[in-house]
């Protein structure tokens, strides 16, 4: 993550965070796959943040649950557990 921060921090445009779960039902206390997608792209805000990039180029945190599997017909693969960095073009 720390060198994916320090490509980042020469590219212009604002940054989205999205996280992602497996189809799995997880449900543990007070969490779901729902919070558990949001909490995997806020680590993933806190370690590109850690790594040298600006706070003020991420321009929002998402959490995807299970809604836009990688593998769709493997609902269950470890593929599906990510996280995607969007890097959205600079206004001319």
């Amino acid at each position: 993550m720390d060198r994916i921060a320090q490509s980042l921090k020469n590219q212009p445009g604002a940054i989205v965070l999205r996280g992602h779960t497996d189809g799995r039902r997880y449900r543990n206390g007070s969490s779901d796959n729902w919070r558990l997608s949001a909490s995997r792209a806020q680590m993933a805000l806190y370690m590109l943040v850690r790594g040298g990039l600006p706070e003020s180029r991420i321009e929002r945190v998402e959490g995807y649950s299970d809604r836009h599997l990688k593998i769709a017909d493997k609902p269950e693969a470890a593929e599906n557990r990510r996280i995607e960095i969007l890097l959205r073009k600079a206004a001319p």
